[in-house]
């Protein structure tokens, strides 16, 4: 299938200049314009009974023995997972592919279920399974190379030899043909989480899973409503846009969002908002009752107990798209305003949540609080619950400024006039700082600046009056040093 030559998307959104110029919608590439597999046979397996294993036994059991007692456990003990990471270090060309794949699922499973420092499995052993499934990948079944991606992605083992080698293998007709629908969207989930690029394998999947979305309700190669949102979610996170499947995935999920989570909703909406520029004008008509019904599922659930960053994901692809509906922005704000306040507090190290960054489970940091705030300016969403999330954002602004750049704190500012509100604390930081280091924000961040103290001045004019006159000096030296770069000098939030 041909692929249209366009940039592929990063679409973490980042708060940092580079990354967050494409705010509103990504450009993607296009799969096809077109508009033209059982499920694996599940055999009963016996029931056998194990005994525990210990990390003395490890070192004694044959490698198809030993995978065969780690497969299926949800909870193994550390020291043994810790033997059996020395035994594969030690004797890695004595376990076939299969056992391998085993042993990489059973650490996956052991590090959903144990903490991030507990559930860290050793780099070397890794390495080492990695490179041995590299070289032995015809080895495995089609069925294994599923569960090897899931096991890759759980463990964020984001080995560039091992996934190229398993999209090759998978990408085979006769392999592609034997992957079930739902072991298709598991697939290419995995590969997206990963942020692996494999543009054939996604194009000839694509038609597989259109044809699926096609199906009967009831058929049994048809798609539930989370593996629907799960392959659109993997297409957008690659940059892959293919109109047949996303119009397949609106029709299976049009009354059938029931059983939807919030992060499931979320990443709905942001799918759809990420591909709309690779066929705006067709999506402009499919996706309008689409919104709606993810917006009146929202509401019917509550989104009280939405993961935070769901809410903010959300907010922001409906504010992208644009479609507004106000009473979701009213119970989201609402919602998010305790977070918020959570969200002063210190961050942890990068990465330390374990959490993919485009999760909408991951908590709240200053790219999030910068979303919000373009989203809210974006729809010029007014009213009591706007003003609480704009006062608890201006807080949580403050108490993480040193992770935010002048064009982070000044989108931030542009929310409040959009939204009739004012934080004094908020407003005089920003003037504070934009007086002290003007450099921080730059020629256009200190014109929006202005702009937007021009509109409060009769609030403080003893305190804002010299302030304009301070940052226009700066603004005409900004000019004089270094002229306008017509070319991306933009706030890329100012106009979405």
């Amino acid at each position: 299938m041909q692929l249209t030559s366009r940039p592929v998307l990063d679409r973490a959104w980042l708060s940092s200049r580079a990354r967050a110029s494409r705010p509103r919608c990504a450009p993607v590439r296009v799969l096809a314009f077109n508009e033209n597999g059982k499920p694996p046979a599940s055999g009963a397996a016996a029931v056998v009974s194990t005994p525990p294993l210990t990390p003395e036994a490890v070192s004694t059991l044959p490698p198809a023995a030993l995978a065969s007692a780690l497969a299926g456990r949800t909870e193994t003990d550390a020291r043994v997972l810790e033997a059996v990471a020395r035994r594969v270090v030690q004797s890695s060309d004595d376990f076939e592919p299969q056992a391998l794949v085993d042993l990489l699922s059973a650490f996956a499973a052991a590090a959903a279920a144990a903490p991030p420092a507990a559930g860290r499995v050793p780099r070397d052993c890794l390495a080492i399974a990695a490179a041995c499934l590299t070289a032995r990948m015809s080895d495995l079944q089609p069925r294994d190379l599923v569960r090897l991606a899931g096991a890759c992605a759980a463990l964020e083992l984001r080995a560039t030899d091992l996934l190229a080698e398993l999209c090759t293998r998978a990408d085979e007709p006769a392999v592609l043909s034997a992957l079930s629908p739902p072991d298709l969207v598991v697939l290419l989930t995995a590969l997206a989480r990963l942020q692996h690029r494999c543009p054939p394998l996604f194009s000839d999947a694509a038609e597989a899973l259109a044809d699926a979305m096609a199906l009967p309700r009831g058929d049994t190669g048809c798609l539930s409503p989370e593996q629907a949102v799960g392959a659109a979610w993997a297409f957008a996170e690659e940059g892959l846009y293919h109109r047949p499947l996303f119009d397949g995935a609106s029709a299976v999920l049009m009354g059938r969002m029931q059983g939807l989570t919030g992060t499931h909703l979320a990443q709905l909406a942001w799918a759809y908002a990420t591909v709309r520029s690779a066929d705006e004008n067709h999506r402009a008509v499919w996706d309008r009752d689409l919104y709606e019904s993810i917006a009146g599922q929202c509401l019917v659930q509550r989104v009280t107990h939405y993961p935070p960053r769901a809410l903010v994901t959300l907010l922001w692809a409906f504010a992208s798209v644009p479609h507004y509906d106000a009473p979701l922005f009213d119970a989201a704000c609402v919602a998010l305003c305790p977070h918020l306040a959570a969200a002063r507090a210190p961050a942890g190290p990068p990465g330390s949540a374990g959490a993919h960054p485009a999760d909408p489970r991951r908590p709240l940091g200053p790219p999030d609080l910068v979303a919000l705030a373009w989203a809210l300016q974006r729809v010029a969403h007014k009213g009591p619950a706007a003003g609480a999330a704009l006062d608890a954002l201006g807080a949580a602004a403050l108490a993480c400024s040193e992770q935010l750049d002048g064009e982070d704190l000044t989108t931030i500012a542009l929310a409040f006039p959009a939204a009739k509100a004012y934080s004094p604390k908020f407003f005089r930081f920003l003037v504070d700082e934009a007086q002290a280091r003007p450099q921080l924000f730059g020629q256009v961040a200190l014109l929006d600046l202005i702009r937007l103290v021009s509109g409060v001045q009769h609030r403080d004019p003893e305190y804002y009056g010299p302030a304009v006159q301070v940052l226009l000096d700066h603004v005409h030296q900004a000019f004089l040093d270094a002229p306008v770069d017509k070319q991306g000098c933009m706030n890329p939030y100012r106009f979405g």
